[in-house]
């Protein structure tokens, strides 16, 4: 088959190949159907909204008598739950799906506005931004992301004059970010503002640009705070300043984050490689700038701590590529090498582990069904469970996850555990969290084996010399 031939197939392939990644991927996720943690987290607030209770956050943020933290991820991700038709535990993959196909889309939106990057090249970018494992993550970058490149896709098709609707819906879509994920917010204002200058918007339609995203912030948030200042200091400002405060200092794995950006982002980082050496050819002094915008980007993630906010590098990855000089069509070898490069930690990793230990899968679901004969519950009493069982329930009211809240100081005193309560605990590992903030006799609680433990999956950062903790089911509850 020639060459041309196989480019005008090239369409076709990549659409056949992300059909392929998203059966792959569903069919992994139905034999581990594990959340992670971050997403349970991020899903309290939604189905405390779906239960017609904003002010409260109650699988998680229990110890707050009114929930006034950022609500942007839980409004968005409460209308997509509440048109999924899956249960809560398969809604938590179609909604990470909708979630990573969004910021796909974007980023293909973004890579082909204005002058237009090869398609090839933009396929695979767009197919490396979907793989991604953040963005499976159901953490609030899931939809920062894609609304921030969606703002710089505005910005890029903007002249020099704007038309205040471009302005006004930048703004909108900067404030929103903000109110989903504040780190995310303030990197959406600083990229935008760089992506404006270098559009040559005058200052003053830079500074109507703040006054948006200003008054779209200061309107959807400000009532929330308003409700009662003083609980949103405590909760809010103390939690940043106090319980996990930000900054330098509090960058203890910077290596490991970084090194763990460029392994999931590995194609994405070549393209911009590619892009770079381009810029070398035809004018090296603009390296500099490019280096700038690079610093830009990298001073509010290290000072928020790094971590999971490297996913927002993707931003600077994609506006890059849409912005330097075209490198042209990636060799045939090169876009291969590529395509088969970029699932290996969402897809062959993790296919990996659960063929090597099948039993872990099994004993998952097996769990799972459990948890799930506690939905519908009409005894009383609470249902306290390990984080990242809590899916079945999750939109219980009686629901909340088993965290060292009393050490952390949330609680000043032991979670009290009433006779009718209930903590079903998914490692062994657990019951030192259990018994040193929940208010019962280690010595007189009922401790059950529901479920006999499965030895953990093996991990990547071992190299796999170590495996994650073992997996079962524990009943404990206050009755001796």
């Amino acid at each position: 088959m020639s060459r041309d031939r196989i480019y005008h197939l090239i369409p076709l392939l990549l659409a056949l190949y992300l059909t392929a990644l998203i059966v792959w991927k569903t069919a992994l996720w139905l034999h581990l159907p594990l959340p992670t943690t971050d997403g349970v987290q991020s899903l309290s607030h939604p189905y405390s909204l779906l239960r017609g209770e904003p002010l409260l956050s109650r699988l998680w943020h229990n110890w707050m008598p009114i929930y006034q933290l950022p609500y942007g991820f839980g409004a968005a991700a409460s209308v997509i739950l509440a048109l999924l038709p899956f249960g809560t535990t398969h809604s938590y993959f179609a909604a990470s799906l909708l979630f990573a196909l969004s910021s796909a889309a974007a980023a293909w939106l973004l890579l082909r506005s204005g002058r237009g990057v090869d398609p090839l090249t933009s396929a695979i970018a767009a197919l490396a931004v979907f793989v991604y494992p953040s963005l499976w993550a159901m953490r609030p970058e899931a939809l920062t992301i894609p609304l921030l490149l969606l703002a710089l896709t505005l910005i890029a098709r903007s002249s020099r004059q704007p038309p205040l609707r471009a302005i006004l819906s930048s703004g909108f879509l900067a404030a929103f970010s903000g109110l989903a994920h504040p780190l995310g917010g303030l990197i959406g204002v600083l990229a935008l503002t760089a992506a404006g200058l270098e559009r040559g918007w005058k200052l003053r339609v830079l500074i109507a640009l703040a006054a948006a995203v200003g008054a779209f912030a200061a309107a959807l948030y400000l009532p929330v705070i308003l409700v009662d200042v003083e609980q949103w200091s405590r909760n809010f400002l103390g939690f940043f300043t106090r319980e996990e405060p930000r900054g330098l200092s509090s960058l203890t794995s910077l290596d490991a984050d970084a090194l763990r950006f460029f392994g999931w982002g590995a194609p994405l980082v070549i393209l911009y490689g590619r892009a770079l050496l381009r810029l070398v050819q035809e004018s090296p002094r603009r390296l500099l700038r490019e280096a700038a915008l690079a610093l830009v980007f990298m001073l509010p993630i290290l000072f928020g701590g790094g971590g999971s906010y490297f996913t927002y590098l993707i931003l600077l990855i994609v506006w890059r590529l849409a912005r330097l000089p075209d490198a042209g069509r990636p060799r045939l070898a090169l876009a291969a090498g590529l395509l088969l490069m970029l699932p290996f930690f969402s897809h062959y990793f993790p296919t990996f582990q659960q063929l090597e230990n099948p039993r872990y899968g099994e004993t998952a679901r097996a769990v799972l069904a459990e948890i799930d004969r506690y939905s519908g519950r009409t005894a009383p009493g609470l249902v306290w469970v390990s984080v990242r069982l809590a899916l079945p329930i999750i939109d219980e009211p009686y629901a909340r996850v088993i965290a060292n809240y009393h050490e952390l100081g949330r609680y000043p005193e032991p979670i009290p555990v009433r006779s009718e309560d209930v903590l079903l605990s998914m490692w062994a590992e657990e019951f030192n969290t259990i018994f040193n903030n929940y208010a019962f006799n280690p010595d007189t609680a009922r401790i059950e084996l529901i479920i006999e433990p499965a030895a953990g999956l093996l991990t990547f950062e071992s190299l796999l010399r170590a495996r994650l903790p073992s997996l079962g089911l524990w009943r404990i509850t206050a009755a001796g």
